[in-house]
């Protein structure tokens, strides 16, 4: 299987959307409800990422998250006070991650569509 072939399949099945049903209509309001019922379920499935997060230790530190799904631990990461930065492979996760931020008012330092294969960052950007 390609990278491309890879692209092309989470652009069109974004990592767990169809675990709560999927988006229903357009607007903000829809991407609430989903992320929320997305971040239920994942949470509740698997808890230990939260406590995992809380130990890491991530305040101020330089994050990179490679492989965005739906955001959750991007927004999880955020609120714990890391200078976080999101790749991912496919547009789809990128611009929903994007929203997700900025319906929450959450800020981020960088948000790209690429390759872990060939990162598109500095050397030494990320702690």
């Amino acid at each position: 299987m390609t990278e491309a072939q890879i692209q092309e399949f989470w652009q069109k099945h974004p990592c767990g959307e169809t675990l709560v049903g999927g988006l229903r209509g357009e607007g903000d309001t829809d991407l609430e409800r989903f992320f929320q019922e997305y971040d239920n379920y994942r949470y509740d499935e698997q808890p230990q990422m939260l406590t995992i997060l809380d130990r890491i230790g991530l305040r101020e530190k330089r994050v990179l998250e490679i492989g965005l799904g739906e955001g959750s631990d991007s927004e999880q990461i955020v609120r714990r006070g890391a200078h976080w930065s999101g790749l991912d492979l496919t547009e789809e996760s990128v611009k929903r991650v994007q929203k997700r931020l900025e319906l929450r008012g959450l800020p981020y330092q960088e948000l790209k569509r690429g390759t872990a294969l060939n990162l598109p960052f500095s050397s030494n950007s990320f702690d």
